[in-house]
């Protein structure tokens, strides 16, 4: 039997999936690659309040954004359509809202494009990050939908250089990706799984390595596949 095969995670996960990975003979470990700050300008907060008490359509593609203005929307409890990306952000959207406030849900930006074209939407504000993809603005713009963004958090780069190889590593951002690679050569990970179309496309840029892509978007799944990965590397 080999040596035990270690994972590395690029975002926190639930410690139940630390202890699974432990029992079946796999190291998990857990290191951050970026930092993120909320945006707590007073302008920036007058805008959001004033948005709280319009009827807006709204779009989160990551739960940072959601976070970032949860103060305010604790405070007014607004009456919102929402549309998101990922069972973290609809988790993060349901502590401020009901279930019935989300109109459409899906695993990447391309699909909720889809969905919000598929609904007869026309105008949507986008709340957002500084490193925030594309790929959802432009569709909507394709598609005649006016796009409001808001910038509501920053993301930092902290990369670190690794002091051991791993058999996978999980990522669950673009911006975790690049922040890894600056400071480390692609050799350094077995397999990379990514949690979606869009991060995965974003390793494919710095390595030939194989890449597995989670079903849906859950920091769960993701986890697991990469336990049952090693799990059986072990084994062999």
């Amino acid at each position: 039997m080999n040596s035990k095969p270690n994972i590395l995670s690029t975002a926190p996960l639930n410690p139940d999936l630390i202890k699974r990975a432990a029992n079946n003979g796999v190291g998990l470990d857990v290191v951050s690659f970026v930092a993120t700050t909320p945006i707590l300008s007073i302008e920036l907060t007058e805008e959001i309040a004033e948005m709280c008490t319009l009827p807006v359509t709204a779009v989160f593609t990551s739960a940072n954004a959601v976070r970032a203005i949860a103060a305010t929307l604790q405070l007014y409890r607004p009456d919102w359509t929402i549309y998101c990306i990922g069972n973290a952000t609809k988790n993060a959207v349901l502590e401020h809202f009901d279930i019935t406030a989300i109109a459409g849900y899906s695993h990447d930006a391309a699909s909720l494009a889809e969905v919000i074209l598929a609904h007869d939407v026309y105008e949507v504000v986008f709340f957002c990050g500084d490193q925030r993809m594309d790929t959802l603005p432009d569709l909507l713009a394709e598609g005649d939908v006016t796009v409001h963004e808001i910038e509501v958090y920053k993301t930092t780069a902290t990369p670190k250089t690794l002091s051991a190889n791993y058999a996978a590593a999980l990522f669950f951002s673009p911006s975790a990706v690049r922040s890894f690679f600056s400071a480390n050569p692609a050799e350094a990970v077995g397999a990379y799984f990514a949690i979606g179309a869009t991060t995965a496309a974003e390793i494919a840029r710095h390595t030939d390595k194989p890449i597995y892509t989670s079903p849906e978007p859950a920091k769960e799944t993701l986890a697991e596949m990469a336990i049952d990965f090693c799990t059986k590397k072990a084994e062999s």
